[in-house]
C-alpha cells in the first residue's frame, strides 16, 4: 500500500509512460470508522476479480482509522488524507485520483461478499449500455443479516435485469445502496460528481442524475452488507432531520430545473411529493407546526393530492389541512389528475 498526501498523487510526469488502468476503481470515504475500515478494505482486496485499484480517502479522521489502512500491505491500495470536507468531497477526491472505467463505491463501515465484483462484471458484460450496475444488499447487525425487504416490492423477474430507478423511487423501493453500486466513469463525469456539503442524500441525488441518463442493470444477488450497528452512522446523527431538510432543498432545486424531461417527470414528482409529505409529518410529530406550515407552503406546488390527504389528520390538529388541501386540489384541477 502507498500512503499519499498531496492533492494530485500518482499523476505521471510529462512524457512518462502511464500504467494500464485497472478494470475497476474502488473508492472508500473514511471518517472515524477505525473499528470497521479494516473489514471493508479486506472485503475489497479479497474479491475474486483482481483487476482493481482501491483508494481510501481519510477525510480528517481523529480516531486513527487512516493508520489502520496505512498498515495494510497491498500494491492495489492507496491512502489519501485530507482535512474534513464531508463524504461527497471525499468520494469526489477518490474518484478523481483513480483511472478505471468502472467506479465502485463502498462505505467504510460496510462490506462486500467475495463475489460482488464478479457479479458486477457479469452485469457489465450483459448490459454494457446501462449507466449504473448494482446488486441487492443485506442489512447486518449483531452478527446476523437479513435481506433489505423493500426491494422485494419489485416483484419477480430474471436474476439480472434492467430497471427504472426513478420508478423504483416513486414506489418507495431502494433496490441498491451506496455500497452495492458501480458507475461508468463517463456517465459520472457527465453528472457532475457528488454534491459537496450534503451530509445525507448525496448518493440518492447522484443516482437520480445518473438514472436520467439511462437505465440501471441490477442483480437480485445480495452481495453487499449494510451494517446498521456500525458506529457513527449518518442515520443516527442528532441533526438527521436538519440534514434531510438540506437534502430536500437540493432535490427540489434539481427537480424544478429538470421538469422539461417529460419521461422522468411523473416518477420523479411522486418521489419528491412523498419526501415533502414525510418531512412535514416529522416536523408535526416534533411539535413544530409553524415550520411544517412554512415548508409545505414553499413546496405545495410539488405536493400531490394523494400525499396531502395522508397528512390530513395531523394537519387538521394544527389548523393547516383546509388551506393546503384546497390549494393542492386547485393545482390538480389546473394541471390534470395527480
Amino acid at each position: 500500500m502507498s500512503a499519499v498526501e498531496p492533492p494530485n498523487p500518482g499523476h505521471s510526469a510529462p512524457g512518462a509512460e502511464r500504467p494500464t488502468a485497472p478494470r475497476f476503481s474502488v473508492v472508500i470515504p473514511l471518517y472515524n470508522k477505525r473499528a470497521h475500515i479494516g473489514r471493508a478494505v479486506a472485503s475489497v482486496l479479497g474479491q475474486g476479480v483482481r483487476d482493481l485499484e482501491l483508494v481510501v480517502v481519510d477525510d480528517g479522521s481523529t480516531d486513527g482509522g487512516g493508520d489502520v489502512v496505512a498498515a495494510i500491505d497491498d500494491p492495489r491500495l492507496r491512502l489519501l488524507r485530507q482535512p474534513n470536507q464531508g463524504v461527497s468531497a471525499a468520494r469526489n477526491r477518490g474518484i478523481a485520483e483513480t483511472t478505471g472505467p468502472h467506479i465502485a463505491l463502498l462505505d467504510a463501515d460496510d462490506e462486500w461478499a467475495p463475489g460482488f465484483l464478479g457479479e458486477i462484471d457479469a452485469l457489465v458484460g450483459e448490459f454494457p449500455q446501462a449507466i449504473i450496475h448494482a446488486t441487492a444488499y443485506r442489512l447486518a447487525a449483531g452478527g446476523h443479516s437479513r435481506p433489505m425487504s423493500n426491494w422485494k416490492a419489485m416483484g419477480g423477474g430474471p436474476e439480472h435485469r434492467l430497471i427504472d430507478y426513478l420508478d423504483c423511487l416513486a414506489r418507495d423501493v431502494f433496490p441498491f445502496s451506496a455500497s452495492s453500486v458501480c458507475v461508468g466513469r463517463v456517465a459520472f463525469e457527465r453528472a457532475g460528481g457528488f454534491e459537496p456539503g450534503l451530509a445525507v442524500g448525496d448518493d440518492v441525488l447522484m443516482w437520480i442524475r445518473l438514472a436520467q441518463q439511462g437505465m440501471v442493470a441490477w442483480s437480485n444477488a445480495e452481495l453487499s452488507f449494510y451494517h446498521r450497528d456500525a458506529e457513527n452512522r449518518a442515520l443516527e446523527h442528532p441533526l438527521r432531520l436538519e440534514r434531510e431538510l438540506d437534502f430536500l432543498v437540493h432535490l427540489v432545486a434539481h427537480c424544478r430545473g429538470d421538469w422539461h424531461d417529460s419521461a422522468a417527470v411523473p416518477a420523479l414528482r411522486r418521489f419528491v411529493s412523498s419526501k415533502i409529505a414525510g418531512t412535514a409529518a416529522r416536523l408535526l410529530r416534533g411539535d413544530d407546526p409553524a415550520r411544517a406550515r412554512q415548508f409545505l407552503d414553499c413546496n405545495r406546488d410539488l405536493l400531490l393530492y394523494r400525499h396531502a390527504l395522508r397528512l390530513q389528520a395531523r394537519l387538521l390538529r394544527h389548523g393547516i389541512a383546509r388551506r393546503l388541501a384546497s390549494r393542492t386540489r386547485a393545482d390538480t384541477d389546473r394541471g390534470g389528475r395527480r
